[in-house]
């Protein structure tokens, strides 16, 4: 059965960030490929607040003896946009150009400007997908992964992630679950593939009059 929750929820506001300004990057050539403002100098950070929430119902948590080969699980579809190359970038420090430079990408293979193949991978984040909410108590690590880039994604692409269940190993406490990882773009052309693995709580054993969340209740 859900549970009653009293959550959080958090919110997104994305702000105009302007070359020159204080706070903002340099009004320059150099700076537009790092940064990826637009031709007005204008582009964009957020900030990230969060607020009460009346009472939800949350669904309850999925052990690994609740999993089932080809189980699938979803991420919504995003477009790829500056945004997503911006923060990216503030990130890690990735400003290569065929990233952020149009005229350089249209010197290369692509064409366009390439997402960075990290970012594609990040799009697989079980945080993201329906999953996420179902192991809130039972994940206890992630421990492995791996992806192959099939096809490049570029700027303005859509792409849609999927995560199946692919092997189910019990250990004696936890268990290994392996999720293979596909992200299609618009085209249902598939451009990543890949593997995530988790450690996952197995259901705890009852005794007596039975179990309210992890602690067992004897009788």
């Amino acid at each position: 059965m859900p549970r009653l929750d009293l959550g959080r929820k958090t919110v997104y506001t994305f702000l105009h960030w302007r070359c020159g300004s204080p706070s903002g990057p340099p009004c320059s050539e150099i700076g537009r490929k790092r940064y990826g403002f637009d031709a007005s100098g204008a582009t964009f950070l957020f900030s990230r607040t969060s607020e009460t929430t009346g009472p939800t119902m949350t669904p309850t948590t999925k052990y690994f003896e609740d999993f089932h080969l080809g189980e699938t699980f979803h991420i919504p579809a995003k477009t790829v946009t500056d945004a997503h190359f911006l923060f990216f970038a503030g990130v890690t420090g990735d400003h290569h150009p065929i990233h952020y430079d149009a005229e350089y990408a249209k010197t290369t293979r692509f064409g366009k400007r390439v997402t960075h193949g990290l970012l594609v991978t990040a799009m697989t984040a079980v945080g993201a997908s329906t999953l996420s909410p179902l192991l809130e108590g039972s994940l206890v690590a992630f421990v492995e992964q791996s992806s192959r880039f099939l096809k490049p994604v570029l700027i303005g692409d859509t792409i849609m992630s999927e995560l199946e269940v692919t092997q189910l190993v019990p250990k004696t406490e936890v268990g290994l679950l392996r999720l293979t990882t596909r992200v299609t773009n618009q085209r249902g052309e598939v451009v990543l593939e890949g593997m995530h693995a988790y450690l996952i709580k197995k259901r705890p054993r009852t005794s007596g009059a039975g179990v309210v969340g992890d602690a067992t209740v004897r009788a």
